[in-house]
C-alpha cells in the first residue's frame, strides 16, 4: 500500500474559494476572497490558529 506521503497533494474540500482543505489534511484560507462583501473585524471574535501536528506538515 502507497503511502499518502508519496501521493501528490489535491484539494479534497473547497468552500468557494475562501477555504480550502487538502488531501493532507492541511487548510488553506484565501488570501484574497472571491465575494464582494467586505469582512470588517470588529474585534467581537477572538480566534488563533494552533499548531496540531508539528512534523512533518506543520498542520495548524
Amino acid at each position: 500500500m502507497a503511502s499518502s506521503f508519496s501521493s501528490p497533494l489535491r484539494v479534497v474540500d473547497d468552500c468557494r474559494g475562501v477555504l480550502r482543505v487538502l488531501s493532507d489534511g492541511a487548510i488553506v484560507r484565501s488570501q484574497n476572497p472571491g465575494f464582494p462583501i467586505p469582512v470588517v473585524d470588529d474585534g467581537s471574535v477572538e480566534w488563533k490558529d494552533a499548531l496540531f501536528s508539528p512534523a512533518p506538515h506543520a498542520l495548524h
